[in-house]
Parts: C-alpha cells; structure tokens; sequence
C-alpha cells in the first residue's frame, strides 16, 4: 500500500504544475484515465480515485488562489506607502532589501519589495513608513538567467519600491513588540556575539549556517561552495533542524525530563528558531516533520516518514502553491525524499552494522535524489560532491551544535558562549580547507548544459526502476529492470556533460546578450568555437555574474576560443574581467592602440593569473578561427592617433559565413564611422548590424547605414536608461531606411543562427522563432 499522505501530495503537486502550464487538456486526459484505471482495477482503485479527486480539487485551488499578474503595472513616481516589515532586512554591503506588507487595497500593491540605498536600520515587524517610486521589475531577458520578476510573484509581490534617502524617505512610526521585538533583539545580540568573537570570514559562515544570513559570505567563496555540492550548509533546512532535536534530546536526556516534557520542548524550540530564521520553506517542511516524528518517537507510535514528508509538503503548498516551483522548496524536498525512502531501502538491503556506512551512505541518497536539479538550477555536475559533502556536512553539523549552544547560552552567560564559538570556529576553518581542496581538482566539477523536463523525468525513471532491482526479491526481471534504470540515468548525465559545442554544429550564431546598458556578445562558429565580444559592466551592478555567466552556463559553456574587448569603457569590460574569472579563454584581444592603457591592469592581472595570452589587434588584420567562417576587423588601424575618447578607438568586426553577415560596432562615433566610409572598409549588404554606442545620437550618420545596407538592426540597450538611449532620431532614420529594429530592452537576448543561407531569428522574452532567407 502506497503512504496515502504522500501519494496525496504527489497529485496535488501535479495538478499545479499542470494548472501553473495552463495545460488543461492533459490535466483532463490524466483525470479521465486515473477515473477509468480506478474502474477497471479494483486493486488500485483507492488510489487512482484519490489521485484524480485530489487533481482536480488541485486545479481548482491553484486558479482560485492565483492569478496571473498583469504584463505591465503602471509606474508611480512618487509614490508613499504605510506597512509593516514582513521579512528580516538584509544589507550586502551597498543596500537593504526587505518586504513590506502595504495597507494598499490593491493586490498588485498590498506586498512591496523594497530596496534602500543606504543600511536601513529596521526589524521585522516594524511598522514603517516610505517614499520612493514604484515599478514592477523587468522579465529576465536572457536564458539561464535568474527571472527575479518571476521569483517575486510566486512570492505574492509584484512592484519594487526604491528609496533613496534615510533621513527623508523612510521612518519608523512603530517599532516591533512582544513576542517579534524579543526575537529581533535576540537575533541582533547572537549576530554581535558571533562577529565579536570570531574573525570576520568564520562570523559570515557560521551566521550563514546557522540564521542563513550569506550577505557577508564573500561572493567567489560562496561560488565554490555550489560548485563542491555543499551550498545546502547555508540553507537553514532539514540539517539544522536535525541537528537541533539532537541537541534538545541530548540537554532533556541530561535533565531527566518526562517524555512529554521532552516532546512540548522539542516543539517549542523548533517554533522559535522557525522564527529566528523567518520561516523560510525548508524549515516550515522540517519543523513539521519534526514535529511528527517527536510526537510519534515519544508515544510509541510508528513514524511513517513518507507521510510526514506528504503532510509537510501539503500544508505548505495550501498555504502557496507557487512554493512548488520555487528552486528551495524543490531542492529541500528532493533530498528530504532522499534520506526518508532511498536511505532506507539501500540500509535494509546493505544489511551493514558498522555506523561509518551510514556516514557514507546518507550524503550518497541525498545527493542523488538533487542531482537533476542541481543541474537544472545551476548547470553544475559536481562528481566529487560526495568527497566534499562525506566531511564537510559532518564538520558543519559541529559547527551548528556548538554555534546552538553559543546561541542558547548567550543571553545569560556571554563568557561560557564564546567558548562555544572557538571550536565552531574551528570547524569552519577544516570546511573551507576541504572545500578548497576539492574544488581546485581537477573535474571536481562541470558546467553542464541545463536538462529538459523529460530528461529530469528520465533520471528519476530510472532511479526508481534501479532502486526497485536493487532492493526486489525473488522477481526473475531484476537484471533486465537494473540495467534498463542504469541505462535510463546513465543517458541522463551524458546529455547534460555534452559540451555545447556540440550543438548546431555547421550554424553561426550570434546573440547579443541582454546585460542592461551595455554590450556583451556571444559568437559561436560552425565548427563550435565560442567567442565572446565584451561583457557589459555597470558601477551599481554586476551584469558579468547575473547575466553573461548565467547565459554562457546555460548554453554549456565551458572556455571561449576568444574573449575580446572592444575597448575598456566600464559597461564593456567589466563583466567580461567576471567572465574571465570563471570561464578561461585560449586567447584574449584588445585594441592595439590601447595595449598600455591603466584602464586595463585588471584585464591583465586576471590574464596572468589565467595563462591566457592577450593579443592586440588592429584594422586590416582577419581573426583565424581555422573555419570557412571569416572574422575582418576593420578599426581601429594599428597607427591610429591616441584619442581621449576611448569610444573612437572601438574595434569593429565584419563577420561572414557564406550569405549571412554581422557589422559589430563598439562604441564608435561619427568620427569613426566617417573613416569606414571614407577608406572604403564597409561591404555591403550586412544582414544585422550592431548599432553604435547603443543608439546615442553619435551614431546618427545616415551614408553610414546606406552604405552598410543592414537589413536588421541590434540595439544594446538598457531600459529607462539615464542616457535616453536610443535617440528618437535614430529610431527615426532607421525606420525611414526601411531597416527592422530588434532591442536588447524590450526583447532581452537577439540570437541569429544561420547556415548562410537561412537565418532563425529567436529573441530571450519571445515566444516563437522567425525564419527569413540572406539576401
């Protein structure tokens, strides 16, 4: 007999990804055949009749409680809203972020995300009061990256409310009591006591692991955490609460407390440290089933953790049923499942006594029931993870102990907590030494091409099936039904660890990346050599680390033929010198007549540190890609006069392959563009052309597109820019040429693919693809 609670929740987790995919015609067909299965086979018939009921009902809940926001929302500038703090405020160092439960009546207003430029000293709870301007955030434009619009409205948000000035913008009229305000001073004084005694790296580790507080946990650390498999030490989950019932039995154990004292303490402090953290998915799903398995360990009763896993994951989703396709909740309850049924089994079947196979065997379920989803979320497959994982879940679970005990016992002895701390600390210190050690092997981990949802469906297929073989007695099929599981997971990983190299093989592409005000550009050649011209850059964000790189791991990309900048402006470089961090290029290109320019000592440091040779180019000089495919730069010349205008001196690129060709512009000015012009450098027809300098008026110089005959144009820009880029008169003489417009702003990431004689057109925020033959 299937656990009923769990087989519940499998069907009600279905029929919100079919309500969520608007899939209606499937979500009836499943009905009707679950009616009809439970019809004609009375031996299922209890389940496929639950199973169609509970779809059904989960369709219906899923459209009554959701409703698609609007594409666009008004903009309200000023704007001026009362509302209470709902989460805790977190400051990275430049602003804080929190949301704001509004007394609008408005459901696309009655939940605002703020940002403060500035540390806004505030506390969850606190009734507040701010000005600023209202806007709903923009759809992620490029694929692989993290859709933070998306992310707000399952989170029920739907505008982000920016304010500038502390002293004018926002005030506190009320500030949090009772039971909220204790905690709040709670938490402050644990987080003091922590960075007091330990020194500010372990303080930002144990203060992730412990409240999952990661904004002061350096970036590229952080980084090297995901790539080992570990990152779950910094989601506060089913670990933490683990380690604190263990802890709370331990203390009761010492106390001699009855059994139902033991189990009203185990539950309280669950309670409370749900609060402490903000409640966050993992932990709601752990203090349930916590709470559960504590009332059914104490009353004898038998503890059905599959169940209590079904129970966990229906409250939650009742409570928000776009929890399911958030990336933790998924990732919290595939590695829960993990340990309650794959950890089991494999136990009973292995039949070992020695407690070192449970060290080994817990990390191994744990980390193939999140393997597809890893690769999903993050394009990482990390083959040693279970390496980094053996040791250092084990080493955090002291870390957390302790950092437990320094929590309990530091509001009333500040002394005997500091002890506490210098062993955790400890701990951290052996985390990060095994992590580095295990990130710097080589193949520890790879950039993977991110899976479909019936390659996701295979892997789990086919672990099931494998699982099924391994534990099942006495069938004749299990060699036949063991090797078609291990068949079904072993194609599963040899997708994903194909390069993307290897895909539309014989097809240039070019896509000009959405990176905001800016220009990046991925070249991928026919025979799949990727080439990446520049890599946007902002001095208020990173468009390198959350844009290029997520793209680049999406399309599979693991080191560039070449990474070439166009000239050493901010929105240019910079994400490119991010990009060169993490992905190595065999070759790096810059304008020759900049080579010594300060604005790239950086560029050259990470070069060095990379071993990757930086080449100067010039007009008149082909890139050799060792291809049919032609690459001409055309400016800037190698004996050009120095300009202070760093735009002047971009390089520009004619790239052809058969019929089809791109004109890649920089940043160049009518200067420039008079010298193509006037030494005859521009070949005409061009099927898309990069408009220069992001459309600015200096680009308007309407013989240069005569000449160039572009048949579509590309702007990079960024939306609502400071700049007003594009200029209305470029739009303007673009439009009476004939010449069609495609923008990085309104339509994220262009990509073109060709084979020289027909293009594809597909753009990161369109539905569809366009075809048209080269001309």
């Amino acid at each position: 007999m299937f656990p009923f609670w769990f087989l519940v929740y499998i069907f009600f987790s279905i029929a919100i990804v079919l309500a969520s995919n608007q899939l209606w015609i499937p979500a009836f067909l499943l009905v009707t055949g679950l009616l009809l299965f439970g019809v004609y086979n009375r031996s299922y018939s209890r389940e496929a009749f639950t199973g169609g009921l509970v779809i059904m009902v989960g369709l219906l809940y899923f459209s009554l409680l959701t409703t698609p926001a609007p594409e666009h929302l008004p903009e309200i500038k000023p704007a001026q809203v009362e509302g209470i703090v709902k989460d805790y405020p977190r400051y990275d160092g430049k602003k804080t972020t929190f949301a704001v439960r509004t007394n609008s009546k408005n459901r696309y207003s009655s939940n605002v995300q703020v940002y403060c430029n500035f540390d806004a000293h505030l506390q969850k709870g606190d009734q507040v009061e701010i000005k600023g301007s209202l806007k709903q955030p923009s759809r992620a434009g490029n694929p692989g990256e993290f859709d933070y619009r998306k992310y707000l409205e399952k989170n029920g948000i739907y505008y982000i409310f920016s304010v500038k000035e502390e002293e004018k913008d926002l005030s506190i009229s009320r500030q949090a009591s009772g039971f909220q305000g204790w905690i709040n001073s709670y938490r402050y004084n644990s987080q003091e006591l922590v960075k007091e005694v330990l020194p500010p790296d372990e303080a930002a580790i144990l203060l992730g692991m412990l409240l999952g507080i990661i904004e002061g946990i350096d970036s590229s650390e952080y980084s090297d955490y995901q790539k080992t498999g570990v990152v779950h030490i910094f989601s506060v989950s089913g670990l933490h609460v683990g380690f604190l019932l263990l802890l709370c039995a331990w203390v009761c154990s010492l106390l001699g407390l009855s059994r139902k004292t033991r189990v009203i303490s185990g539950i309280l402090l669950l309670l409370i440290y749900a609060t402490l953290v903000g409640w966050p998915v993992p932990v709601i799903r752990s203090v349930i089933m916590g709470s559960i398995g504590l009332i059914a360990f104490y009353s004898g009763r038998d503890n059905r953790m599959l169940n209590s896993l079904g129970l966990a994951g229906i409250v939650i989703l009742l409570i928000n049923p776009n929890s399911l396709l958030q990336i933790t909740f998924q990732l919290s309850f595939a590695a829960a499942w993990g340990l309650v049924y794959l950890f089991p089994l494999l136990r009973r079947k292995l039949n070992y006594s020695s407690r070192w196979g449970d060290l080994l065997l817990v990390p191994i379920c744990a980390q193939l029931a999140v393997l597809p989803l890893t690769a999903y979320h993050f394009h990482l497959f990390s083959p040693l993870a279970l390496l980094a994982n053996i040791p250092i879940t084990y080493l955090s679970g002291g870390a957390v102990i302790l950092g437990f005990l320094s929590l309990l016992t530091g509001g009333l002895l500040p002394g005997l907590s500091a002890l506490f701390l210098y062993p955790a600390g400890l701990c951290i210190d052996l985390i990060r030494i095994v992590n580095e050690l295990v990130v710097n092997i080589p193949g520890s981990y790879l950039r993977v091409v991110a899976p479909g949802a019936a390659f996701i469906v295979l892997f789990y297929a086919g672990l099931l099936l494998s699982i099924y073989a391994f534990t099942a007695a006495g069938d004749k099929k299990r060699t036949s039904v063991l090797a078609t599981g291990l068949v079904m997971i072993a194609v599963f990983v040899t997708v994903i660890c194909l390069p993307g190299s290897i895909y539309n093989r014989g097809k240039l592409e070019v896509t000009f990346i959405d990176v905001g005000q800016g220009d990046s550009i991925l070249i991928k050649t026919p025979r799949g050599k990727f080439i990446l011209v520049d890599g946007g850059g902002s001095d208020f964000s990173d468009p390198g680390t959350r844009k290029v790189l997520p793209y680049l791991y999406y399309r599979g990309v693991r080191e560039l033929y070449l990474a070439i900048n166009t000239h050493p402006d901010t929105d240019h470089l910079q994400g490119l010198e991010a990009v060169l961090k993490e992905i190595p290029a065999r070759y790096i290109a810059i304008p020759a007549t900049m080579v010594d320019t300060e604005e790239y000592r950086n560029l050259r440091k990470i070069a060095k540190a990379g071993k990757m040779p930086i080449i100067p180019i010039a007009g008149g000089e082909p890139v050799y890609t060792g291809e049919k495919l032609q690459i001409q730069v055309l400016y800037p010349p190698a004996k050009a006069k120095s300009l202070d205008n760093a735009n002047e001196q971009s390089i520009v690129m004619d790239v052809r392959y058969d019929g089809f060709s791109t004109l890649l512009t920089g940043d160049i000015g009518l200067e420039s563009m008079q010298e193509l012009i006037k030494n005859e450098q521009l070949k005409a027809p061009v099927t898309v052309l990069k408009i220069p300098h992001h459309g600015s008026r200096m680009s308007l110089l309407p013989v240069f597109y005569d000449k160039a005959k572009p048949e579509w144009a590309v702007i990079s820009v960024g939306a609502n820019n400071i700049f007003g880029h594009p200029h209305p008169l470029i739009l303007e003489a673009l439009e009476d040429k004939h010449i069609k417009v495609i923008r990085t702003d309104i339509d994220g990431a262009v990509t073109f693919c060709s084979d020289g004689r027909r293009v594809r057109l597909k753009t990161g925020r369109g539905n569809g693809s366009l075809f048209f033959p080269v001309y």
